[in-house]
């Protein structure tokens, strides 16, 4: 069931300023540290999805973020078969931080329904300036028939990304 969202909705180390009307924040996969909102479009198999988590990180990783972040997207072989993976430093609001995206085919929505389902993501993994050895991971994914994926749904991630404040709360 869908949550309406108020200005701002306050989690364990960041704050979601509402996105547009056509995203859900569905009660079920929410908790202390964890927000996801979902949107969906004309067929089942479309979907996009705004993630935004607190995720605790091997020891050491703030000397080697990059590799601790490349180890955290690496999928299931039995669920997703890696296409493309990319990832650059960058910062935000002073912390160190990476920039990442990947495209993956899911083998089990490709299965289900018997064509190839390809699911994109752009994330930012922001070092967590409160909690140590852990990061704020934002992501903003698109998953659906490899003809049918949007780029003009999915520039929309650097957008969303700004909708997360990081940091004590």
């Amino acid at each position: 069931m869908g949550l309406e969202m108020p200005a701002v909705t306050h989690w364990k180390g960041f704050s979601i300023k509402r996105p547009p009307d056509y995203w859900i924040l569905d009660r079920c996969e929410q908790s202390k540290s964890k927000a996801i909102l979902h949107r969906w479009f004309v067929q089942l198999e479309h979907t996009m999805s705004f993630k935004v988590n607190v995720e605790r990180l091997p020891a050491n990783s703030s000397t080697d973020l990059a590799e601790a972040i490349r180890q955290l997207n690496v999928p299931n072989p039995k669920k997703a078969t890696v296409l493309s993976y990319r990832q650059a430093p960058s910062t935000r609001n002073g912390e160190p931080a990476i920039r990442f995206e990947s495209e993956s085919q899911d083998l089990i929505q490709s299965k289900k329904f018997k064509e190839v389902i390809i699911t994109r993501e752009r994330g930012l993994a922001i070092l967590d300036p409160t909690l140590p050895n852990a990061a704020i991971i934002i992501t903003c994914s698109e998953t659906g028939p490899q003809d049918e994926l949007l780029e003009v749904a999915f520039s929309q991630a650097d957008a969303m990304f700004d909708l997360v404040d990081v940091g004590p709360l």
